[in-house]
């Protein structure tokens, strides 16, 4: 009989929130390491080291940047603490001995992990760091206030959904040199101030229905930063949705009575030398044809990449992966299949295609089925 996994990770059937998620053990134990994770950090790091220390990073949504961000928070928080040691222990040797380089001569750190609205910045990250820091002085500009901070620890800030408040600032015309500033102290706080921005698109891309001189503008301004872009590959897709569905690779042996897996792999690797045959056979019950369309889907203009792998994988919605398996469990050489996951598009996520730019070879598509 086929068993599947019940106990899937709470993580992955929500959004993580930064300024509440950061020291929340269950979201770092559920993180999956990948390359474009451990590049990201490392490239961080040596922008440090050579005197950057203004990042944004940019990706779609459900790319991966926020829990990577709560990653590094762990990986920075006291040595002793059990946060730090489970996030070092879900990096490469080499992030790990990045990390410790860069960081390790500051003995003091201040963390503030904001999400950006609607509403100024610059007054939003004065109000919290007046919060964290506690001084007899007063302070109305947050550039003072960010001097006497880093004068006796490392400042460290993270602002994410940056581009909510760049939509707000083009809304208002609402000037945003604070960040050419921001970008400026930063690179010339020989790293005892960090700032990463996380957003899904450039600066200049939220300033669309602006005329050309201000784009330009707040293209020239995010220039200031150092922008990582966070791009995860198919391979890190299959290797996630592996992850997640935990199985013993040999299973798909068992039900591969006709070899077609066997020979599906040969001539896929054979093609395509990146793609690991252990994830595949690790995908099991997902058809490995399923798992390369789900991760193609969840790059376009409907979907949100990890995002909607991981809720198609715990969906019980009709004809989602757990409902069509949980009907099968005493079927044998039953696997999730490419026509599964086609019922599954067309019950639960018609609607939003239709409203996307994909509308059209949807509707092709569905006619000719």
């Amino acid at each position: 009989m086929n068993e599947i996994k019940t106990d899937f990770t709470p993580r992955f059937q929500r959004s993580v929130r930064i300024d509440t998620d950061f020291d929340d053990e269950s979201i770092v134990s559920s993180f999956v390491s990948s390359e474009t994770a451990n590049k990201t950090l490392i490239e961080v790091c040596n922008h440090i080291n050579n005197g950057q220390s203004a990042f944004t990073w940019t990706g779609a949504y459900g790319s991966g940047k926020s829990s990577l961000a709560v990653i590094l928070n762990g990986m920075l928080s006291h040595g002793n603490a059990s946060i730090h040691k489970k996030s070092i222990s879900l990096v490469s040797e080499d992030v790990q001995n990045s990390i410790f380089n860069t960081f390790n001569s500051f003995s003091s750190r201040t963390v503030l992990p904001l999400v950006a609205g609607r509403e100024n910045l610059e007054i939003q990250l004065l109000k919290k760091l007046l919060k964290l820091h506690k001084s007899s002085q007063k302070f109305d500009n947050i550039f003072d206030l960010i001097s006497e901070i880093t004068q006796t620890s490392q400042l460290v800030i993270y602002v994410d959904e940056l581009g909510k408040y760049l939509e707000y600032a083009n809304s208002k015309n609402e000037d945003i040199y604070f960040l050419q500033e921001l970008a400026e102290k930063a690179n010339r706080s020989k790293g005892s101030l960090i700032f990463i921005g996380i957003l899904h698109q450039s600066f200049s891309e939220y300033s669309k229905s602006s005329d050309k001189e201000i784009r330009d503008e707040w293209a020239k301004i995010q220039g200031r930063f150092i922008d990582i872009p966070i791009n995860v590959s198919v391979e890190e897709h299959l290797n996630l949705m592996a992850h997640a569905l935990s199985y013993d690779k040999n299973e798909w042996i068992e039900n591969d009575l006709h070899k077609s897996l066997l020979n599906f792999k040969e001539k896929l690797k054979k093609k395509y030398g990146w793609i690991s045959k252990d994830n595949i056979d690790r995908l099991y019950p997902l058809n490995p044809v399923s798992a390369l369309l789900i991760s193609a889907i969840s790059k376009r203009s409907f979907a949100q990449n990890q995002r909607t792998i991981f809720g198609f994988l715990n969906s019980v919605e009709p004809f989602g992966f757990k409902t069509v398996y949980l009907n099968n469990l005493n079927i044998q050489n039953f696997n999730y299949s490419p026509s599964d996951l086609w019922d599954y598009m067309y019950a639960n996520l018609d609607t939003s295609i239709v409203n996307s730019s994909d509308s059209h070879n949807w509707i092709t598509s569905y006619e000719c089925i």
